[in-house]
């Protein structure tokens, strides 16, 4: 008996880009199928790079003692596995612009249809009813606005404490909701096994904004890339010490009209 197999996707009633990715390999029975991000800001790239990726991880020769077993640590993992896990999304993180959209303006108000929803209907709503957008960074899922820049800034001075970052494990979950600096730092201090500054209290980070960020397993160094865009900081990474400090960048002024509020007042263009 010959089976026979296809796929199709279709764009839909609602947007103009189709951002789903799928892959046949018949030759090893393979079907992947990738749901696209929202309807906004390379949906279809992180889409495509997760069928990529697991379609030439399937079909590489599993004889190879590098191959990762279920049960092993991640210290253990083989390049591939590391490759495939970058392809998922480990981290949602709340940017400065879409923080603002919420708590300053007070404008991002989206409406959820379906009775019982997913954080992918939430994503859905936002990108497509609000100013706010999604982009996929692996491991990190940005949501933002056109004036946060989407590549952080870190200067590695000391190498083998990047190392010793790279290898270390964050924490296996955490929500982090519109939390200061103060708070973070002694859980970055006690995860990661490095100084960090600002200290607590310190002047030096009344200008960061707060964090609203929810991680998997992220390593270290993809935790200070995480931090730092949610505060709209930079880094330095030092011997066995991290500095951060704010980001002055931004890609465009954020954009006031009637549906802008500061507290009870709207903002005059």
């Amino acid at each position: 008996m010959e089976i026979v197999s296809s796929g199709v996707t279709d764009v839909g009633r609602v947007r103009t880009n189709n951002e789903d990715s799928f892959r046949i390999v018949e030759a090893i029975n393979l079907y992947v199928l990738s749901d696209g991000m929202g309807g906004e800001a390379h949906g279809e790239v992180a889409s495509a790079m997760a069928v990529e990726t697991i379609s030439k991880y399937c079909q590489e020769p599993k004889t190879d003692s590098g191959v990762t077993m279920a049960g092993d640590t991640e210290e253990t993992w083989s390049e591939k596995t590391r490759q495939l896990r970058n392809a998922v999304v480990q981290a949602l993180v709340f940017m400065p612009g879409a923080t603002d959209e919420f708590y300053m303006f007070r404008r991002a108000r989206a409406t959820i249809t379906n009775n019982s929803p997913t954080l992918l209907d939430a994503l859905e709503a936002l990108t497509n009813q609000t100013r706010i957008r999604a982009s996929f960074r692996a491991p990190l899922l940005l949501l933002h606005t056109d004036e946060d820049p989407l590549e952080p800034i870190g200067e590695i001075q000391d190498p083998g404490t990047e190392v010793k970052l790279e290898w270390t494990q964050f924490m296996a979950h955490a929500i982090y909701d519109d939390r200061d600096w103060d708070y973070l730092v002694p859980i970055l201090s006690k995860k990661l096994k490095v100084r960090f500054s600002p200290a607590r209290h310190s002047r030096s980070s009344w200008h960061f904004y707060r964090h609203s960020l929810a991680e998997w397993n992220l390593n270290g160094r993809e935790a200070l890339e995480a931090i730092a865009l949610a505060g709209k900081t930079r880094f330095i990474v030092g011997h066995n010490n991290v500095n951060f400090s704010g980001d002055e960048r931004y890609l465009e002024r954020p954009k006031l009209d009637s549906d802008a509020v500061f507290g009870d007042r709207p903002v005059s263009k």
